[in-house]
């Protein structure tokens, strides 16, 4: 088991790095002001998601589930996660109606934006996979 978790740590780790790296490009490039306290919040904050999304990709291995209670309960615990780092290090006020609200329907048309994609990518791949096996 420890085989499959440290790689997926790993992998988030890095995207988490990358990911400060290209917002801090953005902010030196664009002459934004911002304490480092702010960085280093939204930093941790990223590397929290990143580790949870690493880490939640298990879900989708569980064979006795259907892809449809896979993705129900991937959507609602990665939203749980989102919700409780964002108010923890400053993304969103808490306990605050109207940025609750908005704050799920950005994070739901991002989610369905991106099953999307992997859907298509899955759906092709499998048609690639089906065609190399019909040529044996």
């Amino acid at each position: 088991m420890i085989y499959k978790v440290l790689p997926r740590l790993m992998v988030s780790i890095a995207y988490s790095g990358l990911q400060l790296f290209v917002v801090l490009t953005w902010i030196v490039f664009n002459d934004i002001d911002v304490t480092v306290e702010k960085i280093w919040w939204s930093g941790l904050g990223g590397l929290l998601m990143s580790l949870y999304f690493g880490l939640a990709s298990f879900l989708f291995e569980i064979e006795s589930w259907s892809l449809l209670r896979q993705m129900v309960t991937h959507y609602l615990l990665s939203f749980s996660a989102f919700y409780i780092v964002a108010i923890s290090v400053g993304w969103l006020p808490p306990l605050h109606g109207t940025a609750f609200v908005v704050s799920l329907g950005i994070f739901t048309v991002i989610y369905l934006i991106i099953a999307f994609i992997v859907r298509l990518f899955l759906r092709k791949q499998a048609e690639e996979l089906n065609k190399s096996l019909q040529k044996r």
